[in-house]
């Protein structure tokens, strides 16, 4: 499993076993990305990591002109990552054991200036504005340019707050108005440049050939198996391509369908061993005569998962 892997597993046990929150565990994964982005300039990652450059690392975060509590976080992140894996059994060491805290540069003064105090109280604003701010649900993976200013607006008149991610093109609504946000866009035939899905069999005029019908079935398979994978947390995009050969009356001569899929996964995620068989038996088992075997898994870097 490589540095990545390690960081899903250890971000799953944070909210399984110890209940972390949403925020919690964005934060630690913010962290340990910090430190691989360290190592890699060191020709190394989090798997191969020495005591020597783990106390280098911490160093560096005591220059770079982070707050204590920042620096003191993130060094927490790495000792606690890798405790983690070392119970695993995924490394036989802990870099970070022998790797001995920075001491503080100058102790707190004993009455704080105007300044500081106005300092410590918008800090503590901002702390209860990120506490008090709704938990977010991905409405809509990826929107296509041509809906966003129509999907945006029919929210806006519902009073239903939205955003977008500037950098995946995800659009989030607070959790408790998700199913409302769902039921009005679908109401207005929004998103309109999303795939229809089975729903375009519904559209089939009378007496269309079987070839039409056929195809038009197979382009609903693979929107919908495209949508299923899309739930899966660690994946941000995904699309399916089937190759389903008309049967010849010929037994001999009749070649067995097959998929790839292709899936364009969160930043700083991966998928594990039993998610890539989960999206294999998926597939497999949608379409008629298909094997696990038929069907390849590749993300947006071209690797065969």
């Amino acid at each position: 499993m490589s540095a990545a892997g390690w960081i899903d597993a250890f971000l799953e046990m944070m909210a399984v076993e110890r209940a972390a929150a949403r925020n919690t565990l964005k934060a630690y994964g913010k962290d340990l990305e910090d430190a691989r982005l360290y190592l890699a300039g060191t020709g190394g990652d989090l798997d191969t990591a020495s005591t020597e450059t783990i106390e280098a690392y911490f160093q560096d975060l005591g220059v770079r002109g982070l707050s204590p509590a920042t620096a003191a976080r993130r060094r927490s992140a790495v000792r606690q990552f890798y405790r983690f894996v070392l119970e695993e059994g995924w490394r036989a060491d802990d870099p970070s054991r022998r790797v001995a805290a920075p001491k503080a540069v100058r102790p707190l003064p004993k009455v704080l200036s105007r300044d500081e105090v106005d300092r410590l109280i918008a800090a503590a604003a901002f702390a209860w504005m990120m506490i008090a701010s709704p938990t977010q649900k991905t409405l809509f993976a990826g929107l296509a340019d041509a809906d966003k200013a129509s999907v945006t607006a029919a929210l806006q008149q519902a009073n239903i707050t939205s955003k977008i991610d500037e950098g995946t093109g995800a659009l989030t609504v607070a959790e408790e108005d998700y199913s409302r946000a769902r039921i009005l866009l679908a109401g207005q035939g929004l998103p309109k440049a999303s795939p229809a899905g089975y729903q375009i069999l519904d559209n089939l005029p009378m007496g269309v050939s079987r070839a039409v019908e056929g195809e038009r079935l197979r382009q609903a398979r693979e929107t919908e198996l495209a949508r299923s994978i899309q739930e899966i947390d660690a994946v941000a995009e995904a699309r399916v391509h089937l190759a389903t050969p008309e049967q010849s009356v010929f037994v001999r001569d009749n070649a067995a369908p097959s998929a790839s899929v292709i899936v364009k996964l969160q930043p700083g995620r991966s998928l594990g061993d039993a998610q890539v068989s989960s999206i294999v038996n998926l597939v497999a088992s949608s379409v008629p005569g298909m094997k696990p075997e038929g069907v390849t898994i590749v993300d947006q870097m071209g690797g065969l998962l």
